[in-house]
């Protein structure tokens, strides 16, 4: 028997000779379109995913959109710069996504970032995620996964994850506007300034490896309502030491939700992302983010906003409403505010998703019947008693 298996194993190789079982190794290459050297124009959907074959950029005087969906995998270690204008818009929906060919944390098919370089019109980037750039050239000067180097472009509603260096960085007189970005797991700093004036407002640092915003004795940046956390050498680094007024250590204040916070009303707890591991950056309804920012800008912080459904109840209730459309679904603490009236129709049900409260400083109308009820129950399948808190009926309701 064991002659017959060796002589089978011999001749498999001829018997396969000029046979296609299409196992042939193909150039992935060929599902992308190919760009390199000067981009102007536009990148447009129907031609992506592209792959970057060598640096690519946008020369002076130059102009670049991208359109939403479009993704730029970098296939070396190359990168974006932008000496001209670039318009990379996406929506919440459908991002743009710059990225390595071959995406692996730590790897060395890395990617070389984002490069605003002595940009003097205003760029757009927006909806962008950007992942896994590593970036410190031999100067030691562009080392952001986007760097703006002497331009102020408008970084807006961003991911940018998984960097081997800073996640923004700014230098040389930058004035960029940094709003609701989610900037995570980079391993150096998620934002870093230095003898720059950025806007930094609504963004969520969580989990870099350094710190989470570090700026220079010869900057001056205006840093509000931003959610950072959990950054490994701390969360505010100002010059030589932890930042004064910033962060956990400094909370004086409360914000908008009541939570805790420093007197520029930036925020020391857990985002609540959905699920980091899996990148679902989206925020859980329980998140502090929600309502925390400034709304000038936008009410959530960070990269992605959080949409309330029509049958959901949540926070600060400032205008009177008729709940009719049974089941409604708690799913934090409710407020009705002073001379607001919420009327609940006879058989509406109110689902409470956790241990909430609803608390009336207005007019609460809930009349049902006998065959008819309204009910105030727990949204667990098994419910269990404590599921949720109470009704609260403060001195100022009606």
């Amino acid at each position: 028997m064991l002659k017959k298996i060796q002589l089978i194993s011999l001749l498999i190789p001829f018997l396969l000779v000029g046979c296609d079982f299409g196992w042939e190794p193909k150039d992935p290459l060929e599902n992308y379109t190919q760009i390199s050297g000067s981009l102007s124009g536009r990148l447009s959907a129907s031609g992506s995913p592209f792959a970057a074959v060598g640096d690519i950029r946008v020369e002076e005087g130059a102009s670049l959109t991208i359109e939403p969906g479009v993704e730029i995998a970098f296939n070396g270690d190359y990168s974006f710069q932008i000496n001209g204008t670039l318009d990379a818009t996406g929506t919440g929906g459908n991002m743009i996504v710059f990225t390595a060919f071959r995406p692996k944390e730590g790897s060395s098919q890395m990617w070389r970032g984002i490069v605003f370089n002595n940009s003097q019109s205003t760029s757009y980037l927006e909806y962008c995620k950007v992942e896994y750039a590593n970036v410190w050239d031999t100067l030691k000067v562009y080392h952001g996964a986007i760097t703006c180097n002497h331009s102020s472009p408008v970084l807006k509603h961003n991911l940018i994850v998984y960097g081997k260096f800073d996640g923004i960085h700014c230098l040389d007189n930058s004035e960029p506007t940094i709003v609701n970005n989610t900037i995570y797991n980079n391993s150096w700093t998620g934002i870093s300034i230095y003898n720059s004036s950025p806007t930094v407002k609504n963004n969520i640092a969580f989990y870099n490896w350094d710190y989470g915003i570090y700026w220079s004795f010869d900057s001056n940046p205006g840093i509000s309502y931003n959610a950072v956390y959990v950054n490994q050498s701390g969360d505010y680094y100002y010059g030589d030491s932890l930042a004064v007024g910033y962060g956990g250590r400094q909370l004086a204040s409360v914000n908008a939700n009541g939570d805790s916070c420093d007197i520029h009303y930036n925020i020391a707890m857990h985002p609540k992302f959905k699920d980091e591991e899996t990148g679902d950056f989206s925020l859980q309804s329980i998140s502090p983010c929600i309502g925390a920012g400034d709304i000038v800008y936008h009410d959530d912080i960070g990269a992605f906003d959080y949409v309330i459904q029509p049958n959901e109840l949540r926070k600060f209730i400032t205008q009177d409403l008729t709940l009719g459309l049974s089941p409604y679904v708690v799913t934090n603490n409710v407020v009705i505010d002073v001379q607001i009236t919420i009327n609940i129709d006879p058989g509406v049900e109110i689902r409470f998703t956790g241990p909430y409260y609803l608390l009336i400083n207005g007019k609460l109308n809930a009349v049902g019947t006998l065959t008819n009820p309204i009910r105030f129950t727990s949204a667990e399948e098994n419910p269990q008693k404590g599921d949720w808190r109470n009704l609260i009926f403060t001195p100022n309701a009606d």
